[in-house]
């Protein structure tokens, strides 16, 4: 497995090598569409903001994987082969985004809390 990204302001896009497949998967920040590509081909495409809880299956080569796509609170992204995990997070930079917002805003509303309090 390796992978490059290519991050812009609105455009979150990483690549991944998963059995000689090229998947390509792209984020976009303001409608929350979410393209996923293996080998050029789309199978893959639609809005977070309306159905936070994703599960697609697909067939290549007679394998079955599943993505799954969790993007209510934290941002979860995660390709399955058969039953096993083969992809951990697809979309590595959206998640330490979330991850660090949530943090941030966490310690923030403590010390706004604890000020009050204090």
């Amino acid at each position: 497995m390796s992978g490059k990204r290519l991050n812009t302001f609105l455009l979150i896009q990483h690549s991944h090598i998963v059995d000689d497949l090229d998947i390509d998967i792209r984020y976009h920040r303001l409608t929350g569409r979410v393209v996923v590509k293996v080998n050029q081909q789309k199978v893959l495409s639609r809005l977070t903001w309306l159905s936070p809880f994703i599960n697609h299956t697909f067939h290549i080569n007679s394998i079955r994987y599943r993505l799954r796509i969790i993007s209510l609170i934290t941002w979860s992204a995660t390709l399955f082969r058969d039953a096993e995990c083969c992809i951990n997070e697809l979309l590595p930079a959206r998640r330490k985004r979330v991850l660090v917002r949530w943090t941030s805003g966490s310690i923030l509303f403590l010390t706004r809390l604890l000020a009050k309090v204090l």
